[in-house]
């Protein structure tokens, strides 16, 4: 999708599934999968824990090889923001909002995320308005789901933290 940017979790399943669902588009010179930190499952089970260290990314073995003959490993993937695994008494709100944050700083007007159901839960619940009502706050997205939605950034000036909300009547679910 022109002027869009894709990004996926530091957790292998992720960015196994991000490189296979977009194993045609990274065929573009200088294309790659932003891997971030900030979109880390929340929880505490060992499923949510980052197997790769700081700025890097590492599939399952299979993958290594490449895919059709694909570009290599390196190149796939921009681990500049993958911090490595979440901090163990860190708040899974601030990743949120490091997300919403980092979406705005980007040049790109569309974010294809691969993640994960409960994190994608939490940053509806996070971001939906607080008296509305709406399933994506209450249930876990389906495996391989597809959403839509316009996230919009409000300003408040005079130094303090720009303020996130998603826009109800844009949420579309798709699959």
């Amino acid at each position: 999708m022109p002027g869009s940017v894709v990004v996926a979790s530091n957790l292998r399943r992720t960015i196994d599934t991000a490189r296979i669902a977009s194993a045609s588009r990274l065929e573009t010179p200088g294309e790659r999968i932003h891997v971030l930190s900030c979109l880390q499952e929340i929880g505490r089970n060992l499923d949510t824990l980052a197997l790769s260290a700081p700025h890097s990314a590492h599939p399952h073995e299979v993958l290594v090889q490449g895919l059709r003959g694909e570009k290599r490993h390196d190149e796939l993937f921009n681990v500049a923001e993958s911090h490595g695994n979440k901090a163990v008494l860190g708040s899974g709100r601030d990743r949120l909002l490091a997300f919403a944050h980092w979406v705005f700083k980007q040049q790109k007007d569309v974010v294809v995320v691969y993640g994960h159901s409960l994190w994608f839960r939490a940053f509806c619940r996070e971001f939906f308005p607080s008296d509305l009502q709406h399933e994506a706050k209450e249930a876990k997205m389906s495996n391989c789901g597809v959403v839509t939605f316009m996230l919009e950034e409000r300003n408040r000036g005079g130094g303090e933290a720009a303020q996130y909300s998603i826009q109800p009547e844009s949420f579309q679910h798709l699959i």
